[in-house]
C-alpha cells in the first residue's frame, strides 16, 4: 500500500460504470478550470482536454509546431493529429504545480490523464473501495 497517499473516489461515467479520476486545474492567464480527468493507460500523452476547452483557453496561440505533434489512434484505427500546447496544471492534494503539455484533437470531448503524467507517481487502484491513489515517486 502507498503511505501518505492522496486518494479520490471513482466517478460515475454516464451511469454505465465508475472509473478512476484525478482532479486537476488548468490555468492560462486569468482563466482557470478544474475538472476530473479520467485515468487512461491507453493514452501515452500527459493530458487530453476537449477541443472546446482548448479553444476557450486560446491554447492555439501557444501551440507547438505541427511537426512536433503526436498522433492518436482511435478505437477504429484512425490516426488523428494531437494539437499540442502548454499550460499551468495544478493538483492541490498532491502539492503539484507545473507547466505541462496539453493535447486535443478535432471533435474530442474528454478529459484524460495519460501515462506521461502517471509515470511520476506510484498509482494504486483500489477496486473494492472504488478509489484511485497517487504518491510522488
Amino acid at each position: 500500500m502507498l503511505e501518505h497517499k492522496n486518494c479520490w473516489n471513482y466517478q460515475d461515467l454516464n451511469g454505465r460504470a465508475k472509473i478512476p479520476v484525478i482532479p486537476l486545474e488548468i490555468t492560462v492567464g486569468s482563466i482557470k478550470e478544474e475538472n476530473n480527468y479520467l485515468i487512461d493507460t491507453g493514452f501515452d500523452g500527459c493530458l487530453l482536454i476537449p477541443e472546446s476547452t482548448y479553444k476557450n483557453f486560446k491554447l492555439h496561440q501557444f501551440e507547438l509546431p505541427p511537426d512536433l505533434w503526436a498522433y492518436g489512434e482511435s478505437t477504429s484505427g484512425e490516426l488523428k493529429p494531437l494539437r499540442c500546447s502548454r499550460a499551468l496544471v495544478k493538483c492541490n492534494e498532491l502539492n503539484f504545480s507545473q507547466v505541462l503539455e496539453i493535447e486535443t484533437f478535432e471533435g474530442n470531448n474528454q478529459y484524460l490523464v495519460g501515462l506521461e503524467f502517471l509515470k511520476k507517481y506510484q498509482t494504486l487502484l483500489i477496486g473494492d473501495k472504488e478509489q484511485c491513489c497517487l504518491k510522488l515517486t
